[in-house]
């Protein structure tokens, strides 16, 4: 069964990598969370897909260069310039609060170190899963294959997940020394027969897939197994129609 990840959470009522969007999502029911992670001034890990503050809050400013503190006083606002009263979550938040709703899915850790290379952010965010220990299952990933190739080092036994888009094609080569448990693949490269066949011993995850034709298709590709999930930001819909198209194939 192809499965559903919320691209940073459920973005359907709540504004991206929001715990509104992550307590949305798994109300929702989706089989996964996708969410990114950046290093704030004083080393905390914060949720937030930009470096900035600007796109998604009502303030401004280098996430490198703020405080938790000083960028948990800004809040999160919907691209139509509607404010919230939601905050930027640490990640200690994010997963005290899966932990608290019980979620028994895959939460994607993207570690966003392709525009800027945080020196020992991989080192803190295993730390912080290793602290607080949570019981549903943990995949780390990243445009950055150095930063995978860290994490393999810190700890072997982490599951990672390759991102790839058009850019790192050329490197294609490198991908088995990164001994990745699955692939995260642009939706567009996913049409290449031949990219496909490049990837045949790895689960394939595609992102983002906001289509519904394309949930509907794609559910019916997954039933040879080696499509394993798609990444929405709208999961419930996209679960839907997901079940819908399982119904018809009983």
């Amino acid at each position: 069964m192809l499965k559903i990840y919320a691209h940073r959470g459920n973005q359907a009522q709540a504004v991206e990598n929001s715990l509104t969007a992550f307590r949305d999502a798994v109300t929702a029911g989706a089989d996964g969370i996708e969410c990114d992670l950046h290093l704030t001034a004083d080393g905390a890990l914060l949720v937030i897909h930009d470096e900035q503050l600007d796109r998604t809050t009502d303030s401004q400013g280098e996430v490198s260069d703020l405080t938790l503190a000083q960028i948990q006083a800004a809040r999160l606002r919907f691209s139509d310039g509607r404010v919230t009263q939601d905050r930027i979550p640490s990640l200690p938040e994010l997963l005290n609060l899966l932990r608290d709703l019980d979620f028994k899915g895959t939460l994607n850790l993207e570690l966003k170190t392709d525009q800027k290379d945080y020196p020992g952010i991989e080192a803190a965010v295993l730390a912080t899963v290793e602290e607080l220990a949570p019981d549903f299952d943990i995949v780390y990933s990243s445009f950055n294959w150095y930063t995978l190739q860290r994490l393999k080092a810190l700890a072997p036994g982490a599951k990672i997940a390759a991102l790839v888009e058009e850019a790192l094609l050329p490197y294609l080569s490198h991908l088995p020394a990164l001994e990745p448990t699955a692939i995260h693949l642009d939706r567009q490269l996913y049409q290449d027969e031949d990219l496909r066949a490049q990837f045949k011993q790895w689960p394939i995850r595609l992102w983002t897939v906001n289509d519904p034709a394309d949930w509907a298709h794609y559910t019916s590709l997954a039933q040879d197994g080696h499509l394993e999930a798609i990444m929405t930001d709208t999961p419930a819909a996209a679960l839907a129609v997901r079940d819908q198209g399982e119904a018809c194939h009983d």
